[in-house]
């Protein structure tokens, strides 16, 4: 596997000191009693160990500059969790050597590596094929290991792997470090729904396949909504919609975060929520290797395609993950494929159980695997209105194009006139 050099010349035993918060960042998903001592067996100046045991955690340290050599020294002490950042050139060794250990114990096992680093076939037994691999924890800022004048911006991006012995079904994917708002915001009440609307029918889920009919869209009358029942911000979101007959419509209050991405996230079950399900203009912008939706106010359909962007109209989905995580999941109402229509499938299904959705290369379509019965808590979902997590997805982000002033408008404006 090809890897890309830092231009630095390498460090010695590959000691490069962690920075404070990508340590924090584990702390949050490790679930550890406190009582519960870690082992940091590559500690180097003791960056890591600070961090843990600020956060509360007994720790154990050693280093091979120490005279402890963690992959041939033999612990004389109890071993049940091991949390390290291990030099890469030895890393997977690392890996099978701390499952060794910490099994007797039925412990865990947290090592920080390159997020590609399950990508190799020769590390399927770390991965693919091993049980105890339960959660990628995605670092979304990059690790500056160097400091100093003239030092080039880092090019790695890295995650937290984490093995735990008394794992039970697939591994779940998740990110960090993840900002909220003071005050929070999930309650396990029923949110508000005021704009009611159909949804396609689930087809039958039997031993993995789906029948090969599409989902049925039919509207049912709805009964009209005047602007002086919705604030400024219900009158956004209605002339947005395209499901509703006449009215302008949307709310807001930025307290939870929510991302619009064009699958869940792979291998983790989502829930879906039964009554969220708005359809509006969206176009979709590719920047780099990211593909980024934007809502379009019904007004800049015709300015768009005057300069060659068509706007497709998506049903919204809304999906909480079962850490709390919501993402709104767009669908094409334009596109007819049995990607797209296996998609929703799966989705209509998260709105009576825990699923999560695999891709079947093979048939080109997604298949639905429910969670074992009693694995995971009803859903709870943020109590807010439909218009207001419309708002936090978009228009808080920048993501909504209502003018031609919007910055995305004028680069492709500007694009269509070179």
């Amino acid at each position: 596997m090809a890897q890309r050099t830092s231009g630095y010349e390498r460090k010695p035993k590959d000691f490069y000191s962690t920075p404070p918060w990508v340590t924090e960042a584990i702390v949050e998903h490790l679930r550890l009693s406190r009582t519960e001592p870690v082992w940091e067996p590559a500690a180097g100046t003791g960056a890591i160990v600070k961090v843990l045991q600020a956060a509360g955690y007994r720790v154990v340290s050693t280093d091979i500059t120490n005279g402890f050599d963690f992959l041939r020294d033999q612990p004389t002490w109890p071993i049940r969790n091991i949390l390290t950042n291990p030099p890469y050139g030895c890393a997977e060794q690392f890996i099978e050597r701390a499952l060794k250990l910490t099994a007797p114990a039925r412990g865990l096992v947290a090592m920080l590596l390159r997020v590609d680093f399950e990508s190799a076939v020769t590390r399927s037994h770390l991965f693919d094929s091993c049980a105890m691999f339960s959660e990628k924890l995605v670092l979304k800022k990059r690790i500056k290991w160097f400091e100093g004048p003239g030092t080039k911006s880092p090019s790695e991006n890295h995650a937290w792997y984490v093995w735990r012995h008394n794992h039970d079904g697939a591994p779940s994917i998740s990110f960090s470090p993840i900002r909220h708002s003071p005050g929070a915001f999930f309650t396990a009440s029923k949110m508000e729904v005021t704009m009611a609307t159909t949804k396609p029918e689930l087809s039958t889920i039997e031993g993995g396949e789906q029948e090969p009919s599409t989902p049925a869209i039919e509207q049912e009358p709805i009964e009209p909504v005047t602007e002086q029942m919705l604030d400024a911000d219900e009158a956004e979101f209605a002339k947005l919609r395209r499901d509703l007959p006449g009215v302008k419509g949307a709310s807001v209050a930025g307290i939870v975060t929510v991302t619009v991405t064009r699958n869940p996230v792979k291998n983790e079950f989502f829930r879906t929520h039964p009554d969220f399900h708005p359809e509006v203009l969206l176009v979709q912008h590719e920047e780099g290797m990211e593909k980024e939706f934007y809502a379009v106010d019904t007004d800049m359909e015709v300015p768009l395609k005057g300069i060659g962007i068509d706007c497709i109209k998506h049903r919204l989905y809304m999906i909480v993950t079962p850490r709390g995580g919501v993402r709104i999941i767009p669908i094409s109402c334009e596109t007819d494929n049995e990607w797209v229509r296996t998609k929703e499938i799966g989705l209509l299904e998260g709105e009576k159980r825990w699923v999560r959705i695999y891709s079947d290369k093979e048939n080109t379509s997604y298949k639905v695997y429910p969670a074992p019965d009693g694995r995971y808590a009803d859903p709870i979902w943020p109590e807010l209105k439909p218009s207001k997590i419309f708002r936090l997805a978009f228009r808080d982000k920048g993501r909504l194009i209502d003018s031609p002033e919007h910055p995305l408008f004028k680069k492709w404006a500007a694009r269509d006139r070179d």
